[in-house]
């Protein structure tokens, strides 16, 4: 059996195989010279780079929230902003689909029904009446006497919205109710 040729570790002096690369007894990188302790801190080098970025991940999602929940909460003020600045004509067709809630959350499903279909009906009516006063609104003549159209004010688009939520709330209410 030949005895298989060795050479000597620059480092620690120690016996190495001919083909080995990094010396078994102290880890130095035979071809570069390098020791096991450089070897370990251009790795962790390496490794803080995708720390930085996944830092900045963890932040721009933070922010993202807080950006969702800051818009939300803005929408939430202009909706209050448009209930409590409504026509008041919108004021007792939000009371009756508040008695129509209030008698289905009471169980009377057959009187709320009948109150939530009529509702209904007024809903959609007073919803047509603005289509139809948001478009005369918007026929306006210029200073040359030509007509042209003007954008319909936040009001009128606000009390549109209210008025789509009313519905579908509404239309929810009598397809969820319980049959008499």
């Amino acid at each position: 059996m030949a005895k298989e040729q060795q050479i000597e570790c620059p480092s620690c002096h120690g016996a190495v195989g001919l083909g080995e690369v990094t010396c078994p007894h102290c880890g130095v990188n035979l071809k570069s010279g390098e020791s096991f302790e450089t070897q370990v801190k251009r790795a962790k080098g390496k490794s803080k780079h995708k720390d930085i970025y996944t830092g900045g991940l963890y932040v721009s999602s933070i922010l993202a929230v807080a950006l969702c929940v800051f818009a939300g909460y803005m929408y939430q003020r202009k909706v209050e902003g448009v209930i409590s600045g409504q026509a008041e004509e919108l004021r007792p067709l939000l009371e009756k689909f508040q008695h129509v809630r209030d008698m289905a959350d009471a169980g009377q499903y057959a009187q709320a029904r009948q109150a939530g279909e009529d509702l209904l009906k007024e809903l959609k009516a007073a919803d047509d009446a603005i289509k139809v006063a948001a478009f005369d609104a918007t026929q306006v003549t210029d200073v040359y006497g030509a007509g042209r159209r003007r954008k319909p004010t936040g009001n009128d688009r606000g009390e549109k919205r209210l008025l789509a939520n009313v519905i579908a709330k509404t239309q929810y209410l009598l397809d969820h109710m319980p049959a008499s």
